[in-house]
């Protein structure tokens, strides 16, 4: 696969995931494609979120693990087809497409699985990393029944697509940041290591309670929403406590810029829960998607992401 070599450190498929996200958005931008904010924002997580999540989510003892490294070789092939598929209306053709996705994310899920049955005792940080490859698939369902065109437990457009958003973003590369954290944080003081524990276990199980309320318990939903909330709100803390050892600068700005927005989007995403809990909205999902899915995919989650990928080498650069 081709590979570019940046200040020492091996950038592949989201080199080029980057520049053909960047096609996208010109084409949609001057109107070659129907592509709404939402649809823009999603593709940016198979071109570009997802192999930087995958770098990061590397197992630094099992480094040659085969599904994981499977799901790398199939990725930009992967991607290109589910892109391709935007350019189709909603049908079987676009959604044979999207099944090449699909089979990315349930390698990667199968990784994450194999991770829990074959460790004797999964530190928390870690943990975080295979949780994040377990809910990806839940992702590859969303988008391959959205380009299929087909009702998902009963719920139309643009829920379908949005469902495939919250699992590639809060529920893949939020856990994948916060084990990245919690790795920085070894050996921090006793207080630090709790809250890091206490917020790892909200932010990995806040997803599948917020996803499980929106289908059957609005007041779930709420109180799911509160739990990732001030999980994040302390994801945010423990940033900020990182920072001063991190290097290099460039990796100290990323991630204070993604401490800084990851407060922002979870504010707004407070306010649009309360305002569906209550049935008075009070910002819509249009306005959701321009304010806090754009603040949440570049400022908290790419930032995030290039951050720690500037941090560490990959498992694979360390054993050279």
């Amino acid at each position: 696969m081709t590979t570019l070599v940046v200040r020492g450190m091996r950038w592949s498929s989201a080199v080029l995931g980057s520049i053909a996200w960047v096609a996208v958005f010109a084409a949609a931008q001057g109107g070659y494609v129907p592509l709404g904010t939402i649809e823009q924002l999603f593709l940016l997580a198979p071109l570009v979120v997802v192999p930087l999540g995958l770098r990061l989510a590397k197992n630094q003892r099992e480094h040659r693990e085969r599904f994981l490294h499977a799901a790398e070789l199939l990725q930009p092939v992967a991607a290109a087809l589910l892109v391709s598929s935007f350019w189709l209306p909603r049908g079987a053709l676009a959604g044979w497409l999207a099944s090449g996705w699909l089979l990315v994310s349930s390698l990667v899920g199968f990784t994450g699985l194999l991770r829990f049955l074959n460790a004797r005792r999964l530190r928390i940080a870690e943990a975080c990393f295979a949780v994040g490859m377990l809910y990806l698939p839940i992702g590859g369902i969303g988008v391959f029944f959205s380009r299929l065109g087909t009702h998902l437990f009963g719920f139309e457009e643009p829920i379908v697509l949005l469902t495939a958003i919250h699992f590639h973003y809060t529920a893949f590369a939020t856990p994948i940041i916060t084990g990245a954290v919690g790795r920085a944080l070894k050996g921090s003081a006793p207080f630090v290591i709790t809250l890091s524990k206490v917020v790892a276990l909200g932010v990995i199980t806040a997803p599948l309670l917020i996803a499980t309320g929106f289908l059957f318990s609005p007041i779930l939903q709420v109180i799911s929403v509160v739990v990732l909330a001030v999980s994040l709100l302390g994801l945010a803390a423990l940033l900020v406590v990182v920072l001063p050892r991190v290097r290099p600068h460039l990796a100290q700005m990323l991630l204070a810029v993604s401490a800084v927005s990851l407060v922002i989007g979870m504010l707004l995403a407070c306010v649009y829960a309360i305002g569906e809990f209550r049935e008075q909205f009070l910002i819509s999902i249009p306005q959701m998607a321009r304010t806090h899915g754009v603040i949440n995919a570049f400022g908290f989650t790419l930032c995030g992401l290039l951050g720690w990928r500037l941090v560490a080498k990959p498992a694979e650069d360390q054993v050279r």
